[in-house]
């Protein structure tokens, strides 16, 4: 069988099937566009290793999720040859195994899957079996016994070495909580063999289920029997979870598990109605994905780009392989593999341990009081920097004549975006000729101003001709814009402006530090005192088109309420309260995630940010003979 596993055409169907994922890279960091030249260096060893029986499987390393069904699951990455060499046993047992399983197994099966589970079961109810017995088990994956699974397999498998590989598979050693410890119970979720073990592991259940006559489905751990009265369900109940308990040593979830009316019940994400003539109608469960849910809000940019915002209560801590948010109404877990920021808004309690976990993740932390203003940020200690960026940021920044040409391009582009916002509104009917061509002869006197002084002049003097445009713009006189105040804000249009650049700020800082730049030194705005100057540069290219295109969608479409969603602050300021401020951060990250064609390609207005800083680095290092701030086009 080992000589069947590792031949050549096994092995390039394998690879193939492997080449068709993302190019991810398994726990050796060999990803599957290096797999190729990694393979001609090390094949031969590797499989000289295997028929010898000397092979050992690398370390796995577990790391937890939110599902999205925000359930915390713990997933498994596996070695790149690992996962090459347990697909190439996958393909070569299955076609052994799985022709053996029972008609009514429907799970990890290559020609049946969850429709046919439940067309199965809706033509039982058909039949007259009025009620459903679900059986629930608690960590099946987890919870497979080795020792039992060794005989199944002995009964299969006759090569001891083929055998001993699998063994050392199911026992290989798991990278957890800062030690390594063999895996000695379970199966490794990630692995392709865990389904076709699982499946194997319950066969003998399946036989069991045939042989006593009973009515039932199976797709892997999801149990569901049928019976034609409650007495008769009651009965099949207590044999099931007998055999369950005893003979495949799994424990059953009381909470989950019982005999209930078949129509009225979740079949693997449908739902079955009954019709007037008896017959079943099978109907799809639409699983929507909230943005908000009790004192949480997250919006995903993409699978592997997400920013967290905690509006409610509570604390965070570290919880094995991701963070805790705990209240007293829910706990939750956030996903740190795939976590890009957190921004706090509310009254938190971090443990040590939270900060600890956040700086080896890299993870950075945004904190603001009830007012949405910015207090500080958690910077992750390991941050790398080119030093040759940074002596030309200073560079730049020290000679007058470097840096005045620097703060031309960037506010060029900032009264272009403000100007092309405006153009749009105009497209759509409001009347702004005069203020566009104010604003153009004010991008003209940019270009011959002698010095930065006489730019931020300029630039305020455009803000407010810009600002002075929004009570156009905006359709309901509840919002109506007087002048721009700050610390604080004295209405609710000030309000949203304020906290909407803030967190583009700060948005901003988080990126910056992905990056070689120095966040100290930008060259519009002067360093004085400030320790961040290059994310308020930065910033100027994408409040128009971000922020305040934000504001003008909540004001126009009445999604926002002066008096439902903002509050009296001292001095006379009003901010946005705890409902408001949710609100507005969902139709933020909503524009985040809009995409614009930039350079040939499509971004996300995240992305065009991230895309603007590679620009500004290429430029910095050496790469680009010029810096082109971003610009908005319709």
């Amino acid at each position: 069988m080992l000589e069947q596993i590792l031949g050549k055409a096994n092995i390039a169907v394998a690879k193939n099937f492997l080449m068709t994922k993302k190019d991810s890279c398994g726990a050796d960091g060999v990803r599957l566009s290096q797999f190729d030249e990694y393979l001609k260096l090390n094949w031969e060893n590797i499989r000289q290793n295997l028929f010898t029986g000397t092979y050992e499987p690398g370390l796995v390393q577990e790391f937890d999720i939110l599902s999205k069904k925000k359930k915390n699951r713990t997933l498994t990455k596996m070695n790149s040859i690992d996962r090459l060499i347990t697909r190439a046993m996958l393909q070569v047992l299955s076609r052994k195994i799985e022709p053996s399983f029972s008609q009514y197994s429907f799970g990890f099966r290559s020609a049946l899957g969850v429709l046919d589970a439940v067309k199965f079961s809706s033509a039982q109810i058909e039949k007259g079996y009025s009620y459903v017995i679900d059986i629930d088990v608690n960590n099946c994956f987890d919870n497979i016994d080795h020792g039992r699974l060794k005989k199944i397999l002995s009964q299969w498998i006759f090569n001891e070495k083929t055998l001993l590989l699998i063994m050392r598979y199911l026992n290989c050693k798991v990278v957890r909580e800062y030690e390594i410890v063999p895996k000695i119970r379970g199966l490794i979720q990630g692995s392709p063999l865990s389904p076709l073990f699982c499946n194997l592991y319950f066969d003998s259940f399946d036989r069991f289920a045939a042989e006593k006559g009973f009515c039932f489905c199976r797709y892997a751990d999801d149990i569901k029997l049928f019976a034609k009265s409650y007495e008769e369900g009651l009965n099949i109940y207590k044999i099931v979870a007998e055999y369950i308990e005893k003979e495949l040593k799994f424990t059953i979830n009381q909470g989950k598990s019982g005999v209930f009316f078949a129509i009225d019940r979740i079949y693997l994400g449908y739902k079955l109605f009954k019709k007037s003539d008896g017959s079943v109608e099978i109907v799809r469960i639409e699983m929507k994905t909230k943005s908000q849910y009790r004192n949480w809000r997250t919006s995903s940019i993409k699978t592997d780009d997400h920013n967290y915002h905690i509006t409610g209560d509570g604390i965070l801590t570290k919880a094995d392989y991701t963070i805790l948010f705990e209240n007293t109404e829910k706990k939750m877990y956030l996903p740190i593999e795939c976590t890009e920021s957190l921004s706090v808004h509310s009254s938190v309690t971090f443990s040590s341990e939270f900060f600890s976990f956040a700086n080896e993740k890299r993870l950075s932390v945004n904190i603001f009081d009830k007012y949405g203003n910015y207090v500080g940020m958690f910077v992750p200690s390991r941050s790398e920097k080119s030093s040759k960026v940074l002596l030309k940021q200073v560079e730049i920044y020290i000679n007058e004549a470097k840096r005045l040409e620097m703060a031309k391009a960037i506010l060029l582009a900032a009264l272009h975006n403000m100007r092309e916002n405006i153009r749009y509104y105009r497209r759509i009917g409001t009347q702004f000729d005069e203020d566009i061509a104010i604003i153009t002869d004010r991008m003209t006197e940019v270009k011959t101003c002698p010095g930065i002084n006489e730019l931020m002049l300029i630039e305020a003097r455009v803000r407010e001709r810009y600002y002075n445009c929004f009570n156009r713009i905006m359709s309901d006189d509840n919002f109506d814009f007087v002048k721009r105040t700050k610390r604080p804000p004295l209405n609710a249009l000030n309000a949203m402006i304020s906290f909407g650049n803030t967190i583009l700020y700060n948005r901003l800082a988080t990126e910056i530090r992905k990056t070689n730049l120095d966040i100290r030194i930008g060259f519009l705005h002067a360093l004085l005192r400030r320790s961040e100057s290059l994310n308020l540069d930065i910033a100027e290219l994408f409040k128009p088109v971000i922020v305040d295109r934000v504001i003008f969608t909540l004001v126009n479409r009445h999604v926002l309420d002066e008096d439902l969603h903002f509050e009296p602050w001292e001095n006379g300021g009003i901010y946005l309260n705890k409902v408001g401020n949710g609100i507005f951060l969902t139709e933020l990250e909503y524009k985040l995630r809009q995409k614009q064609k930039i350079d040939g390609k499509y971004y996300s207005y995240e992305g065009i940010m991230r895309h603007e800083l590679t620009k500004l680095v290429k430029f910095l290092e050496g790469s680009a003979n010029e810096y082109k701030p971003y610009k908005y086009f319709r």
